[in-house]
């Protein structure tokens, strides 16, 4: 688990505790001092309101921005094009590589297979 994450699971764990704590000791489940239940209370208050700002803030930020460039992931070398049209017997392979900001290039191969699964011809 890297530490983003180990950070997070921190977070939901202090956040659900609380809430936990604090929505128990209403009705007297959990008994709690009357000084420490409101301080409680007000600390589960800024804490949803906290997430609620922090939700708000990335939903409006991925809403302004647009995702990560399409092209790393189109240009990536371990992604390409995979297909077959299998009833003609076809596969093609293409990888594609930028040119420059604007410009992309692909080489490829396209190979026709017999019943048997043999290449017959590739080009």
């Amino acid at each position: 688990m890297n530490p983003r994450t180990a950070i997070i699971w921190i977070f939901v764990v202090i956040f659900v505790a609380t809430a936990t704590i604090t929505l128990g000791s209403l009705p007297g489940w959990i008994t709690v001092p009357d000084y420490y239940r409101k301080s409680l209370f007000g600390l589960l208050i800024l804490e949803v309101v906290a997430c609620v700002i922090g939700f708000g803030k990335e939903a409006f930020k991925s809403y302004r921005e647009p995702p990560q460039d399409f092209r790393s992931a189109l240009l990536s070398p371990e992604y390409g094009w995979d297909w077959q049209y299998a009833q003609k017997s076809w596969r093609s392979r293409i990888q594609f590589e930028p040119l420059d900001l604007r410009k992309v290039s692909f080489t490829g191969d396209t190979w026709v297979v017999d019943p048997r699964g043999t290449a017959l011809s590739q080009s």
